[in-house]
């Protein structure tokens, strides 16, 4: 998996390619931790090109909604695919997530 991030304003827009499974999870957050480290808490998370994700993706997720969220932040999902869809319906998470369509749509709702 690569990730790919770019600051837009007070929003953090990160990009996943690949696979959100457990051999990627902690690279994420490890992401994740260094954006909230620069006091950054409204994200938008592109996973056009992410294809599949597991159990502990779906923590990922979970983990950085729920701290955004506690910060004053916004959290956005940006086109998953249905297989991502799917996992967050099955979880029951999927009314958890802000979902898009476009990155700028997303960006303007977190802004």
């Amino acid at each position: 998996m690569e990730i790919g991030t770019e600051q837009k304003g007070n929003v953090m827009v990160i990009r996943l390619w690949g696979d959100l499974d457990l051999y990627h999870a902690g690279k994420f957050r490890q992401t994740l931790d260094e954006i909230f480290g620069k006091g950054i808490y409204n994200l938008v998370f592109n996973l056009e090109k992410t294809p599949y994700i597991d159990s502990s993706g779906i923590g990922v997720l979970v983990y950085a909604r729920t701290t955004v969220t506690k910060k004053g932040g916004k959290l956005a999902l940006v086109n998953p695919q249905e297989t991502i869809l799917k996992v967050l319906d099955i979880s029951r998470l999927r009314a958890f997530f802000d979902i898009y369509s476009s990155e700028d749509e997303a960006i303007a709702q977190c802004s």
